[in-house]
Parts: C-alpha cells; sequence; structure tokens
C-alpha cells in the first residue's frame, strides 16, 4: 500500500485496480475543523475505511491524525480530494486542501 501525506498532494499516483492507497493527514482536535473527502468517483475508487488517532500526549483538543484507505477500483482517472473545514460552515470555507489524481490501470 502506498501511503501518502500533505506534501504529497497534487501528485498523480498510478496503481492498479484492486490496490490500496493510505492517506494521512494532520488535525487538530477540538477546533471542530477535520479532514472530509469532497471529491471521488465511486466507479474507479472508494473510501474503504478511515480511522483516527491521537498523536503525542493524549490531552483534550491535541492533535489527531486521521488515516483514509482508498481502494482502486475500474481503470481510469479520478481525483480524490479532501478539504479542511468545519462542518457547519461548509467546504466552501475550508482552511487547506489535498488532493491526488489517481490512475487505474
Amino acid at each position: 500500500m502506498v501511503m501518502l501525506q500533505k506534501t504529497d498532494s497534487g501528485r498523480q499516483i498510478e496503481v492498479k485496480s484492486g490496490a490500496t492507497v493510505g492517506i494521512e493527514l494532520s488535525g487538530s482536535g477540538g477546533t471542530g475543523y477535520w479532514w472530509y473527502v469532497t471529491r471521488i468517483d465511486t466507479r474507479h475508487a472508494e473510501v474503504v475505511s478511515e480511522e483516527t488517532k491521537q498523536v503525542g500526549e493524549k490531552k483534550p483538543g491535541g492533535p489527531v491524525q486521521g488515516i483514509w484507505r482508498i481502494k482502486a477500483k475500474e481503470p481510469g482517472r479520478t481525483e480524490v480530494m479532501l478539504k479542511y473545514y468545519r462542518v457547519w460552515e461548509g467546504p466552501d470555507k475550508a482552511e487547506d486542501q489535498f488532493s491526488i489524481i489517481l490512475n487505474i490501470k
């Protein structure tokens, strides 16, 4: 499995159908902000899991790591985009974003 970080945003990734790509992004607990998948073509790829884990010392509002696993399905090309926003403000008010292009063979 290929594991991508924030610095990989904007990359094109070539994967085989059936492969899994991991995306690992940091967030701040307790601020209301979180990463949400805002774009994915479910014919070509799907989110198979999302998990969070605290980073460093466990304390309220501390840093949190999000991990998404994306499974490549049908051959083709799709953009996967996540935006960092408060759910009550919506994606148009996102503070940050992450995107990759999956080229599925």
